[in-house]
């Protein structure tokens, strides 16, 4: 296995708002994460991440679209393209998809139709099965973090959707564990 030099992390605020640097021993880590970013707004990142030719992107997005009243299939088609594209422009690339992290619905305070659990689970079904389909590595957050209600933890956010150390240290062990891998 070819040593992993170059990793970009691609996503919206949960990527954004992790200093990654420990992740794996060796790697630069690029952290191209953006705050209240959707699928589509990080679909148009995809040229900038891939002219970096790292070794892997990592992809996390989607629950912000939820959040917008986006549904699932509309979701996991953006995954594609931007999962698409970047083998497209950077054929040299690992893709990494990461399913989304619950949401704490009692601490967010409100869900709506397509902003819940239930639109979660829904999502990462399509994402990750259409991503291992593709051959791409999946993690599948979800699983990872999930409470026995299907809820994010309190202990694992601040606000029912943002990270705390806690989740934060789950998710990158997981993410090493996985890139050792690959």
């Amino acid at each position: 296995m070819p040593r992993i030099e170059k990793i970009v992390m691609l996503g919206d605020s949960l990527t954004e708002y992790h200093a990654w640097s420990d992740l794996l021993e060796g790697a630069g880590i690029i952290n191209l994460g953006v705050g209240g970013d959707t699928a589509a707004g990080v679909w148009c990142r995809v040229k900038g991440a891939a002219a970096r030719r790292p070794d892997v992107i990592v992809v996390q997005c989607g629950i912000n679209d939820l959040g917008r009243g986006i549904g699932p299939e509309e979701i996991a088609g953006t995954h594609r393209r931007i999962w698409t594209d970047l083998a497209e422009l950077s054929p040299g690339s690992r893709i990494v998809v990461c399913g989304l992290m619950p949401i704490n619905e009692k601490k967010f305070g409100w869900a709506g139709p397509v902003f819940n659990n239930g639109a979660v689970r829904r999502t990462n079904e399509m994402i990750l099965a259409d991503a291992a389909s593709l051959g791409h590595a999946v993690l599948d957050l979800y699983a990872l973090t999930a409470d026995e209600s299907g809820g994010l933890p309190d202990h694992m956010t601040l606000d029912g959707v943002h990270l705390t150390p806690a989740a934060y240290e789950v998710w990158t062990r997981a993410l090493r564990e996985l890139l050792e891998k690959i």
